[in-house]
């Protein structure tokens, strides 16, 4: 699975720190061993009241390690990875990936227009832009169709050379 250079670092620093146990695992027991849920969960409670504030330490925030499943799930899509990245990433479906986590992209309505608008007004380069609209009404031409008048809009065109 790819990862965030960022991700790399830490990894590599922890790795650089705590070695592998000798079955190659990343993380393990006092002894080499498998670290089981009891203690798991324990230094988990413990990490928890280290980084929470002291009011959220005792509510159902991060309460269990899965948590940070689905917080890293939130944070690509926050971020603005492609869903179905995200999807592949987590190893859902897009069905299960819009199930739980489209309440997050409720209102960015503001966001995608910005993003529409950077698409129709820079292009990477000129001439694909107007060979995209030349296709356009090429297509709609042979088709009979006359194209509606707002596509010429010069709002739409300003960067297009004639």
């Amino acid at each position: 699975m790819p990862i965030p250079p960022a991700l790399v670092a830490l990894l590599r620093r922890h790795l650089d720190e705590y070695g592998t146990a000798p079955d190659g695992r990343l993380f393990r027991a006092v002894r080499d061993g498998r670290v089981r849920s009891t203690e798991y969960t324990e230094v988990w409670q413990k990490a928890r009241c280290k980084a929470l504030p002291a009011d959220e330490a005792g509510t159902p925030l991060a309460d269990v390690p899965y948590s940070l499943r689905h917080a890293g799930v939130s944070l690509w899509i926050k971020a603005g990875v492609d869903p179905v990245e995200v999807a592949r990433r987590a190893g859902h479906s897009i069905a299960v990936l819009w199930k739980f986590y489209a309440k997050l992209l409720r209102g960015q309505q503001h966001r995608a227009n910005r993003l529409i608008d950077d698409a129709l007004n820079d292009p990477p380069d000129k001439a694909e832009r107007r060979s995209a609209v030349g296709r356009l009404a090429a297509h709609a031409g042979q088709r009979g169709r006359v194209l509606p008048r707002k596509l010429y809009a010069p709002s739409l065109l300003r960067n297009v050379a004639p």
